[in-house]
């Protein structure tokens, strides 16, 4: 399960703290994006009476799950999957909510006031969920056999041992490559810099993975 970013939000959608793992230029305005979410609540409550029922938003390559808080604000992951991560959306809002209630009574505006919370976001995160600590990350892209072929010849039999793998170390690569390690990491980077491939840190090693779904 792949999270591209995390977005703590005010309810007159304001973003409190966002959190990407993603290219920035690669996911929608954070005023535009943050601004939608919020009335996305408002008419949902409107239409059900509920404040907070809406709980699902899905653009093009992205799904949004959303959780409000004490009608004070909203937790929102994107991600590639379906499930709802009522856990994460649960536990994230309930730790901000007790680090910052006070913050949030007088909050004229000033997003740093809530920026060490990224470090808990990224703890929440770790070991059951993907995040690309490269931040380089595409979600409208994906390694077939198309993107493949227009890609430099000398990196296409990396790119498709990175396929059949779907998630690997350069050692485990390099059983099926005929090049050195520092070979294989210069393709990945250059598969990094297009957008096409993730990077996470697992047990203290590198693993390079795709958007398989």
């Amino acid at each position: 399960m792949l999270v591209f970013a995390v977005y703590i939000i005010s309810t007159d959608g304001r973003p409190l703290l966002i959190e990407r793992f993603t290219k920035d230029e690669e996911m929608p305005s954070d005023v535009l994006l943050c601004g939608l979410l919020a009335t996305i609540q408002l008419l949902s409550e409107e239409l059900t009476g509920e404040p907070g029922s809406a709980e699902k938003f899905q653009l093009k390559g992205y799904i949004f799950h959303l959780k409000s808080f004490s009608n004070k604000f909203q937790v929102v992951v994107a991600s590639n999957f379906d499930e709802c991560p009522d856990d994460l959306l649960e536990n994230l809002g309930l730790r901000f909510y007790k680090k910052y209630s006070q913050e949030l009574e007088n909050w004229k505006g000033d997003q740093t006031k809530f920026s060490d919370f990224g470090g808990t976001i990224i703890e929440q995160l770790k070991g059951k969920y993907k995040i690309d600590i490269s931040r380089s990350l595409d979600p409208k892209k994906r390694l077939d056999t198309m993107s493949i072929l227009s890609l430099p010849k000398s990196i296409q039999d990396t790119a498709l041992i990175v396929v059949m793998l779907e998630h690997a170390t350069v050692s485990e690569m390099e059983k099926f490559l005929n090049k050195k390690p520092a070979q294989i990491e210069k393709h990945l980077k250059a598969l990094q810099q297009d957008g096409y491939i993730g990077v996470e840190l697992m047990a203290d090693e590198i693993y390079y993975y795709i958007i398989s779904n």
